[in-house]
């Protein structure tokens, strides 16, 4: 009985700490995202090389969504131009393209990646021709599988009290139309 005294403070203060980890939650927002995703655009250069040609890529324009549809993933949109250099000239080629994937957490990184991307659509208007590439595995989409390969879609500050806590409790995401909502795994 007396050994019994000694188990339910412990008990009070394991489930306490559960219902913390339940009650703290970290929501991040389309808005959040696309802010991550255009900072990284903007801090480099993109070239593709297509047939033994490099051209420049200049992202124009990125959309985020989240939830599109209740498909539980995250869609980025990118309209971009491709400048490329033949004969002493550069040919503009301009190249829309609809990619989604899942949220995936890296404790190591403090981030969220994407991950099983897949090109949901794209369309490319050379001026003489429009034309879509609709589940093609090309160049642009390993460009862009990889570049979210390497670049997360969110960062958190591993400073942050909630994220601490969280990521000491275990954390799962889900998906919510328009935002993605960061909780506790129990």
């Amino acid at each position: 009985m007396k050994n019994l005294w000694l188990i339910v403070p412990l008990l009070i203060a394991v489930t306490a700490c559960a219902q913390v980890g339940r009650l703290v939650n970290y929501t991040i927002s389309e808005g959040d995202v696309q802010q991550l995703v255009e900072q990284q655009i903007q801090q480099r250069e993109f070239s593709l090389n297509f047939a033994g040609v490099t051209s420049a890529l200049d992202v124009e324009t990125v959309g985020v969504t989240i939830d599109e549809n209740g498909d539980g993933k995250v869609h980025l949109s990118t309209s971009s131009v491709l400048n490329t250099q033949a004969f002493g000239r550069t040919y503009p080629v301009k190249a829309d393209i609809k990619i989604a994937g899942v949220p995936s957490y890296s404790s190591t990184e403090h981030a969220i990646f994407l991950r099983n991307v897949s090109l949901e659509d794209s369309v490319i208007d050379t001026g003489a021709m429009r034309f879509s590439l609709n589940g093609i595995s090309g160049e642009i989409y390993d460009f862009l599988n990889q570049w979210l390969d390497e670049n997360p879609v969110y960062r958190f500050d591993p400073e942050d009290n909630r994220y601490r806590l969280l990521r000491d409790l275990g954390l799962d995401i889900s998906v919510e139309p328009g935002r993605l909502r960061v909780t506790s795994s129990e």
